[in-house]
């Protein structure tokens, strides 16, 4: 029979502490219950970190490590440890923090519509409070090392914001700089990656974090894997998610904090930014562009930068809509600039087109090379039965062309000079990502 969550399951060794049967957070390797303090009468957060799962030593003096740093932190911004003990027979260490009414800020995102600035500016001073005391903790700085809004809880009575989980914090003691690559991809700085780091890095962390905050969306999510998440950050790539910002000086606050190390400002910096001040457009919500008009935006930049590849993409749209509206099928491209592409480029794309030629007729693929000679450009009209087996191939093919084409561009693009790099990858392929999504859904079954 199930336990109701307000049953006791458990009480700590000298009867001081409860636990409930209420399950409130989880991690990799450690769950949190809702529990309630007889001493002081306030609920409490009970900490189980399972021992037994964890798959090294090092993550066992991690813990310890956790516990230590949070034994002597005492500040209105960090939640702050109670208690702890180990129990051997279970395997497992039990910490009791203080608990947080409105649980993670990640959270209580999801619940409202988008804060006012007022309210994240609020926000922001609570967190950068709590950063400016752990980096000044004497004598060996604290680094959180893994601020994000998962890791930041919200006090939903008073508005409250604290800083939480410190499983990956540490002192920084004698050296300068630690080394070692931990935390979460999206919000990790470049020099993590050099593993020569310092507080800057909870800094940047902050910045990202600002940006979920004002965007309600994960940093870097055109990423699918963190492999390309690191090539971004390493290249010092922003993520999409902040051409979605339409309030300037909120854009420039967050590109403060992901500057390099060297240039990047402090917590006690930050505090007495101007974004921080009071101003008319405070009680306004926070303006991010809608999906749509950030498309529409991204399309008008790809036609005033690069009207070759918006030809492309135009060309992979007439496919699909000849293909499923016609008895006949048409493709029409035309690539207006090639002079400034290389040869492998004008190769890829005389590749391209050749696979939706009908390769029985060979007057056609005879007429398509004496216009791609006479005019140095693509002008050509194709017709293909449509039949079932065909379209089944032209689908194929057609996901297969795809993929080319970015990969050659790509590989086209590898020794551009970064800022026009940041340009092309951040605007002409994501455009193009979601070009093919669009297709791929339109594509006959």
């Amino acid at each position: 029979m199930q336990s109701e969550p307000d049953s006791i399951v458990e009480k700590s060794p000298k009867g001081r502490f409860i636990r409930f049967n209420e399950q409130i957070g989880k991690g990799t390797y450690k769950t949190v219950y809702r529990g309630y303090d007889e001493e002081s009468g306030c609920e409490i957060a009970w900490n189980v970190v399972h021992l037994d799962q964890l798959p090294q030593q090092e993550e066992r003096k991690r813990i310890s490590e956790e516990l230590n740093i949070l034994n002597n932190i005492k500040h209105p911004n960090i939640i702050s440890l109670i208690n702890a003990w180990i129990s051997k027979n279970k395997c497992e260490v039990i910490f009791i923090t203080e608990i947080v009414h409105g649980g993670s800020l990640k959270k209580h995102l999801r619940k409202i519509q988008r804060p006012r600035l007022k309210i994240l500016k609020h926000w922001c001073r609570e967190i950068l409070k709590g950063l400016e005391y752990l980096h000044s903790i004497s004598p060996y700085p604290v680094i959180h090392r893994d601020i994000k809004c998962d890791n930041i809880f919200i006090n939903t009575h008073n508005n409250q914001v604290r800083i939480g989980d410190f499983g990956l914090a540490i002192k920084l003691q004698q050296q300068d700089f630690t080394q070692s690559v931990l935390g979460t991809p999206e919000f990790m700085a470049p020099e993590i990656y050099e593993e020569k780091y310092g507080p800057p890095v909870d800094i940047y962390a902050f910045g990202m974090t600002c940006l979920e905050m004002a965007t309600q969306r994960r940093p870097y999510e055109e990423c699918t894997a963190p492999n390309q998440i690191y090539q971004k950050v390493i290249n010092r790539i922003k993520p999409k998610t902040l051409d979605l910002i339409q309030n300037q000086d909120l854009k420039q606050f967050i590109l403060k904090c992901l500057e390099d190390q060297e240039k990047r400002p402090t917590a006690s910096e930050l505090l007495n930014d101007k974004f921080l001040n009071e101003s008319e457009d405070d009680n306004q919500h926070v303006v991010i562009l809608e999906e749509e008009q950030n498309e529409q935006i991204l399309e008008s930049t790809i036609l005033k930068y690069d009207p070759v590849f918006r030809e492309q993409l135009d060309f992979n749209s007439s496919i699909l809509i000849q293909l499923n509206e016609s008895d006949e099928m048409h493709i029409k491209i035309t690539f207006t600039d090639l002079t400034k592409y290389n040869s492998s480029f004008q190769e890829f794309v005389k590749t391209s087109v050749q696979k939706y030629l009908d390769l029985q007729k060979p007057e056609q693929f005879a007429a398509f090379q004496e216009e791609i000679q006479k005019q140095g450009g693509i002008d050509k009209v194709v017709w293909v039965k449509p039949s079932e087996e065909s379209k089944k191939i032209m689908k194929t093919q057609f996901l297969q062309s795809l993929e080319q084409f970015q990969s050659t561009v790509s590989t086209l693009l590898q020794d551009v000079d970064i800022n026009e790099w940041e340009l092309i990858e951040q605007q002409i392929l994501v455009q193009f990502q979601q070009q093919r999504k669009q297709t791929k859904s339109r594509l006959p079954n």
